[in-house]
């Protein structure tokens, strides 16, 4: 039993350790203009954007003292690609959901929140997370100076 436990750990290792290098070589990628292309897409389908109603989300929204529509709005005027954190990411669900996904980070009601959305073939922008942050969030393109478009794009 013991050297099985450990077979499935070391399986276990191995498998994280080959989604950490994936996520990096991703991550590494990505530049601005990728970055300021997702934004420019998703903002032109402001009415295609939907929250999933996980309970982690309400909970965060309850807690800011703001519904969907405020938070969503906010997310819409204030968001750029300084706030972009990491992606884009294959779908980790199982069977995976088609569309790519990308984390932000931004300000709402004075709490910096994570933000995650995947961009769904059907046109659909799911924002799967919109929550207080837990942990730190790396942001590449915090301090540059380039110029942006309408909504930070």
């Amino acid at each position: 039993m013991k050297l099985v436990v450990q077979e499935h750990f070391l399986y276990f290792l191995r498998y994280n350790y080959a989604r950490i290098k994936i996520v990096w070589m991703v991550d590494v990628l990505t530049d601005i203009n990728n970055v300021k292309n997702i934004l420019k897409t998703i903002f032109n389908r402001r009415d295609k954007w939907q929250l999933s109603h996980r309970r982690k989300n309400l909970i965060a929204l309850a807690e800011m003292g703001i519904d969907e529509k405020i938070a969503l709005d906010t997310v819409y005027q204030d968001l750029t690609y300084r706030d972009y954190s990491s992606g884009p990411l294959p779908d980790d669900h199982h069977p995976p959901i088609p569309g790519e996904v990308w984390i932000f980070g931004l300000n709402i009601s004075d709490e910096l929140c994570y933000l995650k959305f995947q961009d769904r073939p059907n046109g659909v922008v799911m924002w799967t997370s919109l929550h207080q942050a837990e942990y730190p969030l790396e942001f590449p393109f915090k301090n540059n100076e380039e110029g942006s478009g309408s909504n930070g794009a």
